[in-house]
């Protein structure tokens, strides 16, 4: 159950997770916003209007950025890909996600092939991300292939482990 601001932060939004008729989803991106951490019982007024001057639209960014892949995934077949996805975003007071699939139990069998899609990968000497752990993450490239003709106009990195999750419900 939400409690009645992430209903209205979710409520009309395009493709909220909310209209997802299903029991579950799965989690391929997240979007968060910045943070500031305050040391000891001081507040710095200077320190506050840096970070608002820089990451102060965050959370805005992250819905407006969600939005963007997840209408991109539910057409991505004319970005050259292979077929269309199911996607929602949810939005709550730190981030955005993007999500994939309505599924009505976690062990759907539709679920896996998209976990292996959208999850991240064994590195290779190739990978020009080096991350902490060896895995790098999926990514979603409009167009799919670039070319000098159509180069690339727009790329959003996948979660590296995609979760199931249970469909928030209004109620």
């Amino acid at each position: 159950k939400l409690d009645a601001d992430i209903v209205n932060l979710n409520s009309g939004a395009p493709y909220s997770l909310l209209e997802n008729k299903g029991k579950f989803t799965l989690q391929v991106a997240t979007f968060a916003g910045g943070s500031v951490m305050q040391v000891g019982n001081q507040s710095s007024t200077k320190a506050m209007a840096m970070f608002e001057r820089n990451f102060g639209s965050g959370l805005v960014g992250c819905a407006k950025e969600a939005i963007a892949l997840a209408e991109s995934l539910r057409t991505a077949s004319k970005h050259g890909y292979d077929s269309d996805y199911e996607a929602w975003v949810f939005h709550d007071h730190y981030r955005s996600i993007v999500t994939v699939g309505s599924f009505s139990s976690r062990q759907d069998p539709r679920i896996e092939p998209l976990v292996r899609l959208f999850g991240g990968r064994a590195g290779t000497e190739e990978s020009r991300i080096v991350t902490d752990d060896g895995i790098v993450p999926a990514t979603f490239t409009i167009p799919l292939k670039p070319t000098p003709q159509n180069p690339l106009t727009k790329q959003w990195y996948f979660d590296k482990q995609p979760r199931v999750m249970t469909v928030p419900i209004d109620r």
